[in-house]
């Protein structure tokens, strides 16, 4: 009996639940329950149907079916190291496999010919949540909730487009986490990142890997609340708008503290990571994360969640003298570090434009439903200029650029999207020069 066939289905939401911490109950729940975007509804049928059971937003604790497996049968990138004190409990040479439930049978042949044992026999239990990525799950053994991570893990369905994980992105997923979190230069204060530690991605499907994330020190702390962007708009009667929350307890004092974070210090943090770093964030409302005290007041503090879509400018880390390290699988440069697999995004422009473009998307939707609040009377007091958000981070990135180049062109001066792109890319042109005349 293959193990597929010995994992036996099991939901226990009250008792698993609870045994994780309040601050990550409180981060799980609006990251399930706060999505604003349309999610599939019901059971999807046919070929490549997924279980409606296990959307974010329905679903209950389950029991994460996970296999010890040879390391040879890996390709193997990073390491868990000390990381988790249940894997002393792996055979010699095993690794831990996790896969989705609805899965099981897209892994079925390889579990078989690997003989792979699933590691609930030995009496290491996983508990897992999904995110509201659905194929990212929070995870935990059995009455370990301290060890809790993150399993992305590879969904074939079709009811959410394309989910796999290829060998080329688990590979540069971890090498990016690596070198983002390394220390020269420093991070930005109040910027933090969910490391990617290690991939395990099957020789005999090398489209279907599981990417394993850490969580970062400040979602543990009792002190805090961390939640995604969009929670602050989206939500039902288990978890209402994050803002709406936010605004009942602390007023235009907590309206105005959060304008400030998500425009004038996001528009620091988004120049200081390319200037410094020489990094673009895919940074829409569901990359970003933002924390607040235990009663939601919000904090100077951003996390970002998923190195797949960072952009690294390369060219220009060169130019400066930034290290890079050897990395893995660096013979598919294009697909694995240069493209994600988007040929437009080779283009350095492309990608800063698509930055910008994502945040503009999460600002105005926040907007548009800030005004539907006061429509409707769930708000009241002095109602915020219209396109006062996206205004106000444009002239706050704006305003930054100035302060590195100088002066703007009077050609120069945006009025459009394309027209801060221009700027930006302007001001990586006069770096890069200016890294040509003083090496």
């Amino acid at each position: 009996m293959h193990g597929a066939q010995m994992y036996t289905e099991h939901f226990d939401d009250e008792h698993a639940f609870a045994q994780i911490s309040r601050p990550l109950q409180r981060y799980i729940n609006f990251d399930r329950f706060n999505a604003y975007w349309p999610t599939p509804r019901g059971r999807v049928l046919g070929p490549g149907g997924f279980d409606a059971r296990y959307l974010p937003e329905n679903c209950a604790v389950f029991e994460l079916p996970c296999y010890w497996i040879h390391r040879r049968h890996f390709y193997v990138y990073g390491s868990f190291g000390n990381r988790h004190p249940w894997m002393a409990a792996a055979p010699s040479e095993h690794l831990p496999f996790a896969v989705h439930p609805c899965e099981l049978n897209h892994y079925a042949a390889f579990l078989a010919s690997v003989s792979a044992r699933l590691t609930a026999r030995d009496g290491l239990r996983f508990w897992a949540l999904p995110s509201s990525s659905t194929r990212t799950l929070l995870f935990w053994p059995d009455g370990e909730p301290q060890q809790v991570a993150f399993a992305k893990t590879t969904l074939t369905g079709r009811a959410f487009g394309e989910r796999l994980i290829h060998r080329h992105n688990a590979a540069a997923n971890v090498a990016l986490s690596n070198l983002v979190l390394s220390v020269d230069p420093p991070l930005p204060t109040g910027f933090d990142c969910f490391p990617e530690y290690a991939s395990l991605v099957p020789r005999a499907l090398p489209d279907s890997g599981v990417i394993f994330r850490a969580l970062p020190a400040v979602m543990h702390d009792e002190c805090f609340v961390v939640a995604p962007r969009f929670a602050l708009i989206g939500g039902d009667e288990r978890s209402p708008p994050l803002y709406l929350q936010m605004m009942a307890r602390f007023g235009e004092q907590a309206a105005e503290r959060l304008e400030y974070l998500l425009c004038d210090r996001f528009a620091a943090l988004w120049l200081e990571l390319f200037v410094r770093r020489k990094l673009i964030l895919e940074d829409h409302s569901q990359n970003l994360l933002g924390a607040f005290t235990d009663d939601l007041f919000p904090i100077e503090h951003t996390l970002y969640r998923d190195f797949e879509g960072l952009t690294v400018d390369w060219d220009a880390r060169l130019s400066q003298g930034l290290p890079i390290d050897p990395l893995p699988h660096a013979w598919e440069w294009f697909r694995a570090y240069q493209t994600w697999g988007h040929c437009g995004s080779q283009l350095i422009a492309w990608r800063i434009r698509n930055s910008l473009r994502c945040y503009h998307r999460f600002l105005s939707a926040l907007e548009d439903q800030i005004s539907a609040w006061y429509d409707i009377g769930k708000l009241g007091g002095r109602r915020p200029a219209a396109n006062a958000l996206t205004a106000r981070f444009e002239r706050a990135l704006l305003d930054g650029a100035r302060e590195r180049l100088g002066r703007l062109p009077i050609n120069d001066q945006p009025h459009s999207l394309i027209g801060l792109v221009r700027v930006l890319w302007r001001l990586r042109h006069e770096l890069l020069r200016d890294a040509e005349r003083h090496p």
